[in-house]
């Protein structure tokens, strides 16, 4: 599955001399010490006839890195912008993973302006540590159900996410929040 997270891998075996690799590299992450961190194969069976697979984190990602390329560029994504949309959002896996891997989100942008990118001249999102629940799996077709309640449980600013693996689907959410308990609420209706 395509997670945010692999994005940063992939941004970390770009060439040497692409910005956002420089930028990630000299705040010591290299690409053995993220790939230790990510998680590769996702839940899938590697056989799967449906290949890879794209969460709406990777459309929420691109969308982001679309607006950072229109508004600070001349509408190309380049490497820096999708290094930007990973790190601008606190609560992704990419974040998390450079929270856990004690690399600064506030440095890159520095050193992202320092080499002459074009950032945003506002404060970047508040990173908070975040543990998330196990995912709770449910019958893919459920799936509109089970997001309209929890939509509605959820308190705003809890983070909380889902996709989709062949027929079933997960949802997962803040360890404070009994995700199971509303899947099953949602489905009980």
């Amino acid at each position: 599955m395509a997670n945010d997270d692999l994005f940063l891998l992939g941004l970390l075996e770009l060439p040497e001399a692409v910005i956002a690799r420089r930028v990630l590299e000299a705040e010591g992450l290299s690409l053995d010490r993220a790939i230790a961190e990510v998680r590769v194969r996702g839940d899938v069976p590697s056989e799967s006839p449906h290949g890879l697979l794209f969460p709406a984190a990777y459309n929420e990602l691109l969308g982001r890195a679309q607006g950072f390329a229109a508004t600070l560029g001349d509408g190309s994504i380049t490497p820096e912008h999708v290094l930007l949309a990973l790190i601008w959002d606190p609560t992704n896996m990419a974040s998390g993973l450079l929270w856990r891997l004690h690399v600064v989100r506030e440095r890159l942008v520095d050193r992202l302006r320092e080499a002459g990118v074009a950032v945003p001249d506002v404060q970047i999102p508040e990173q908070r540590e975040i543990e998330y629940a196990d995912r709770v799996w449910f019958d893919r077709t459920e799936t509109q159900r089970v997001l309209d309640h929890v939509h509605k449980r959820v308190p705003p600013g809890t983070a909380w996410g889902f996709n989709y693996e062949d027929d079933r689907a997960w949802i997962q959410g803040e360890s404070t929040v009994d995700m199971e308990a509303l899947v099953s609420e949602a489905l009980a209706e």
